[in-house]
């Protein structure tokens, strides 16, 4: 498994935009956006189409609308977050994500790899 590195996320949806940051380790996916939404999940590289597979649960605290139009609730929840990546994420490369609200257009850029 890979070790593929830092990348920021600027996302989009119908009700707003966000940026966060998440870490692809290994097969292991860590992040979290500047609205306090914490992403955790994995990702598989995709040897047929060369893409990395994501599965990732983000959890939302209270508080907090999410950009697919879903407002503030009063306590903690989680919804998935599913899709495939270029393993070459360019900034200017638009990705559709799909989420258990809905989609999300979303931009990685990488901000820098693991030093061997």
């Amino acid at each position: 498994m890979n070790k593929e590195g830092f990348y920021l996320v600027n996302f989009a949806g119908i009700d707003g935009e966000g940026l966060g940051m998440v870490v692809f380790d290994t097969g292991i996916v860590c992040g979290a956006d500047v609205g306090g939404v914490r992403y955790d999940g994995t990702y598989i590289h995709n040897v047929k189409t060369d893409m990395l597979d994501i599965d990732i649960t983000a959890k939302v605290p209270p508080g907090i609308p999410l950009v697919t139009g879903i407002p503030a609730q009063d306590k903690n929840y989680v919804f998935k977050v599913v899709g495939s990546l270029p393993r070459n994420i360019g900034e200017e490369t638009v990705i559709p994500l799909q989420t258990s609200f809905g989609p999300v257009n979303t931009v990685f850029t990488k901000l820098r790899g693991f030093d061997n």
